[in-house]
């Protein structure tokens, strides 16, 4: 399958906010074109075009997907901002099935929000741009999303992005903010499990969990890993109990299963940190699991530092809110097909390493795509 076909010929039902019948350009094409100029790691929609007004990339178009007409600056950024970004989010995640043909089953699915900070500060922002995104930890794919105005809008949003996906057997791993008894119901209810971060915003439930570990430590299930690098050594012990019947309200949470710790020892140089966070479950993890599953939480960062690293995400300045969380969804979309590439085909290679040999070479592009069509979906056989 050539996945960016596919996602042109997807991208021909994307819904605009507006007529556009003036224009004589399709929006398929200005999003091809910033999807593979993202794949190219330019870093905004100004650098895209230009780099699409090149020879060596308009032959590349014209003979690779077809593209006849190219727009001027204005057109391009008047269809960007015409853009509905739902429909978009919508298309998204149709297209993210393809990439995970099989089953989620027994993979974390991290769950977690961005504020893009360019909107902070930008009066024609009411609020700043909040984007929950769902992170596959194991195959490093984002899939789906849903934007709300403001982080304090973020727990309502996790829990319908929850309703949205296909997560059936799978277990959703999310920070201390969205440790809520509507969010464990929620992830139940789709057929998942959940791995809350237990903090101070639960205090009862964390007072009542670290004071069950500090008196009842003797015996129970205990995994202890080190890593050592770069002047740093870092131990994490994680210790897990099935013995859910001593919490009064464990019926508040849905399937409550296991409460665990993890406690992390840093020394780096001399330096010594040393911490405790407390998890709920619905599954009943070993201690080695939850060591495992409470890392790959932190997967979603990875893609959150992609967005501001390679694309300068927080940088981006455009006044249209629509056209800032379409750039967040093709970014997204692009990470997605070099993750792909990375992990199936150049397992050596950097990201930013592939992205710079599309760039160098506008000829690579389609040859990027059918190596990448050639290899088996993520979760098929």
């Amino acid at each position: 399958m050539d996945y960016l076909k596919k996602l042109q010929s997807m991208a021909e039902e994307i819904e605009t906010k507006e007529s556009y019948a003036g224009y004589f350009y399709s929006v398929s094409d200005v999003v091809t074109i910033l999807v593979i100029g993202l794949l190219c790691g330019l870093k905004n929609s100004h650098e895209i075009y230009q780099w699409s007004q090149s020879k060596a990339v308009r032959a590349m178009l014209m003979d690779y997907i077809g593209m006849k007409r190219f727009p001027c600056y204005a057109q391009f950024m008047n269809i960007l901002g015409n853009v509905k970004a739902d429909s978009l989010d919508a298309l998204f995640m149709s297209w993210c099935r393809m990439l995970v043909a099989g089953s989620l089953k027994d993979k974390t699915i991290a769950i977690d929000g961005k504020t893009v900070r360019s909107t902070c500060k930008m009066q024609t922002f009411e609020s700043p741009l909040h984007i929950v995104s769902a992170y596959v930890s194991e195959y490093g794919l984002t899939i789906g999303q849903v934007a709300v105005d403001d982080k304090s809008n973020e727990i309502p949003a996790v829990q319908e992005l929850i309703k949205l996906l296909d997560i059936e057997g799978a277990l959703v791993v999310a920070d201390s903010l969205n440790c809520q008894k509507k969010t464990s119901k929620a992830v139940v209810e789709a057929g998942g499990d959940y791995l809350l971060t237990v903090k101070e915003n639960q205090k009862d439930l964390h007072d009542d969990i670290k004071l069950y570990f500090d008196t009842e430590n003797a015996g129970l299930e205990k995994y202890c890993a080190c890593e050592k690098g770069h002047g740093r050594i870092e131990t994490r012990t994680a210790i897990v109990t099935h013995d859910i019947g001593w919490y009064e309200n464990g019926n508040k949470w849905t399937d409550l299963a296991c409460f665990g710790a993890v406690r992390r020892i840093c020394d780096e140089n001399g330096k010594v940190s040393d911490d405790i966070r407390y998890y709920i479950s619905s599954r009943k993890l070993s201690a080695e699991e939850l060591l495992k599953y409470s890392r790959n939480e932190w997967a979603v960062e990875s893609m959150h530092w992609s967005l501001d690293v390679v694309f300068n995400e927080d940088k981006t300045l455009l006044i249209e809110k629509d056209a800032q969380r379409t750039l967040n969804t093709l970014r997204k979309t692009a990470l997605n097909l070099v993750r792909m590439f990375k992990t199936t085909i150049a397992p050596k290679s950097s990201l930013v390493a592939i992205m710079r040999n599309n760039l160098f070479d506008p000829s690579n592009i389609p040859i990027f795509f059918q190596r990448l069509g050639d290899v088996p979906h993520f979760g098929g056989n």
